[in-house]
């Protein structure tokens, strides 16, 4: 049940880290033909890669998670 739950947390982030690629494509398409403020611009597509940092790391943590499964701790007698 507990790789289940993790599997359908990295789904889920799976998806909104295809929606910050996508985001990030169409910032380098905008910038590309130099529509709007390119300071503006420069902002969204910094914001953008952080967040595509925070959510790979996120995703290879809890991959790391599911193959290592739970933590069981022997005792001595």
């Amino acid at each position: 049940p507990r790789a289940d739950s993790l599997q359908t947390g990295i789904d889920g982030l799976g998806v909104i880290l295809k929606e910050l690629k996508e985001s990030r494509v169409a910032l380098k398409l905008l910038a590309f033909i130099q529509y709007g403020e390119l300071e503006e611009r420069a902002y969204l597509l910094q914001e953008c890669n952080e967040l595509i940092s925070i959510i790979s790391t996120i995703i290879k943590s809890k991959r790391t998670s599911i193959h290592k499964g739970p933590v069981i701790e022997e005792m001595e007698n």
